[in-house]
């Protein structure tokens, strides 16, 4: 059968995966579809969650095919009406109860196989892949015979929602006479002084009370996952929190569900179930524990379930054991710490002595840190020197470079006659620096008469050599 839901996609998520496993062919149309093929044989119609337009076309799909269609919200009245609808539309070739007993079988055998080689999928994985195997080898009988996937799902994976006409498990446990005692506990075993009679008699209770207070079908997943000694994350998480730390209470309670279990059963199944280790001896402990010998005559044997009183002691007993071991990480709290607060008191310390010598230093007129700032301003003003210096050096080196460059051509250009003027020149300065000034060209006389026809001598002679500018001089 193929039916069309007509739904927000937002809104009918949940919807479409539980019709889906419920083993239902069915697609979403969306919440304002333009048309729908006459191809589908049935309608949902989710009136609080589509369009005055999708509704409209559902009625015009309803009359122009006529068939039928379900105006619901909910997936409870879904359901109520597609079985009742399913239960009207039955084939004509019944399937017989043999027949269905052996597709059973044969489902419940490959639900098994796909749980041992895939443990991590959970119950939706399992359904869908029992939905795509019952369709591909039971195609004419396969929305008959959908109905056992939930009860063969339930039965592996013991939270997912059975039928309702599915018993729950019968998990009837007979638990054994706890016989330790004070006088027949044995002291030349290791295991002896590691797990007390005390310590055996408390875990024994616990564990009782775990399988009574437990729903049975958790009970029954345990069972099966110790026998095939595979644990899904549903008996993980379950077990888990009840178990953890009480290794002890976890050997009884894996004795009780299943007494064949072998000695090294219970640390793999206790470290598969909490991802801890443990010791290998608790099953000695758990079977000296029921099997001893009575060796004085003990007292009246104490009924199995547990009274109000009873759960108080073992209630006080764990609160006891909780506190020694906080009492037990407060001491290692603290012998890691010590060192730590050590080494911050010497820091201190250490502080305390530098200030005090700081004070001692300022004491004698002596300020470290006005020396450092002292040095720090030195070191500015050297630096701002030699950049300034550094930018003189430039400054006079490019301007003596253009006049020697200007020297350099004139002598390239004048050939032997520029040799003849760099003599002459170099001898006029020469003269200059001897204080004799003279030109060139006249016979040297007595100037001292004039002094201003020898500084027109040296315009002369600078004005030959190609010098131009203001002349200036100082006399002292």
């Amino acid at each position: 059968m193929k039916i069309g839901l007509v739904s927000a996609k937002k809104h009918s998520k949940s919807h479409m995966q539980a019709l889906q496993a419920d083993g239902y062919d069915i697609t979403l149309l969306g919440a304002r579809p333009k048309s729908i093929p006459k191809s589908y044989d049935l309608l949902i119609v989710r009136v609080a969650s589509i369009s005055h337009e999708g509704e409209a076309t559902a009625r015009d799909w309803m009359r122009r095919t006529g068939k039928p269609a379900i105006y619901e919200n909910g997936l409870s009245g879904i359901r109520r009406e597609l079985d009742r609808i399913t239960e009207n539309t039955k084939e004509d070739t019944p399937v017989t109860d043999e027949s269905k007993q052996k597709v059973r079988n044969t489902l419940q055998m490959c639900a098994d196989t796909y749980v041992e080689n895939r443990p991590k999928d959970g119950p939706d994985d399992l359904t869908k892949a029992l939905n795509t195997l019952l369709h591909e080898n039971y195609p004419d009988r396969a929305q008959q015979l959908a109905s056992m996937i939930p009860s063969i799902v339930a039965s592996i994976f013991p939270y997912t929602k059975a039928e309702p006409d599915q018993p729950m498990p019968d998990n009837t446990i007979t638990f054994p006479e706890y016989k330790g005692t004070a006088d027949n506990w044995p002291s030349d075993v290791a295991w002896s002084l590691v797990y007390t009679e005390e310590k055996a008699r408390r875990s024994y209770r616990e564990a009782v009370s775990l399988i009574k207070t437990a729903n049975p079908m958790s009970v029954s997943a345990l069972n099966r996952a110790l026998e095939i000694g595979s644990f899904n994350r549903r008996v993980r998480e379950k077990w888990s929190g009840l178990v953890g730390g009480k290794p002890l209470t976890a050997a009884y309670l894996m004795y009780f569900v299943h007494p064949t279990i072998a000695k090294k059963g219970i640390p793999k199944a206790y470290k598969a179930i909490t991802g801890k280790g443990t010791d290998t001896r608790l099953l000695d402990v758990v079977l000296h524990s029921v099997t001893a010998p009575v060796v004085v005559e003990a007292a009246p044997t104490e009924p199995t379930m547990l009274d109000l009183s009873a759960m108080a002691e073992s209630n006080t007993q764990a609160i006891l054991e909780v506190m020694e071991d906080l009492t037990s990480f407060k001491g290692e709290i603290k012998e890691n710490c010590d060192p730590l607060r050590n080494r911050i008191r010497e820091c201190w310390q250490r502080i305390d002595r530098l200030e005090s010598k700081l004070n001692e230093a300022i004491a004698a007129g002596f300020d470290p840190r006005t020396n450092a700032k002292l040095a720090q301003m030195k070191k500015q003003v050297g630096d701002e020197f030699r950049s300034t210096a550094q930018n003189f050096k430039h400054e006079i080196n490019r301007t003596l470079g253009e006049r020697v460059k200007a020297l350099e051509d004139f002598r390239s250009t004048q050939g032997p006659v520029g040799s003849e003027w760099e003599a002459r020149i170099e001898s006029r300065i020469k003269d200059l620096e001897a204080g004799i000034i003279m030109d060139p060209e006249q016979p040297s006389g007595d100037v001292s008469s004039n002094p201003l026809d020898a500084l027109d001598q040296v315009k002369a002679a600078l004005k030959a050599a190609g010098f131009k500018g203001t002349l200036t001089l100082t006399i002292e």
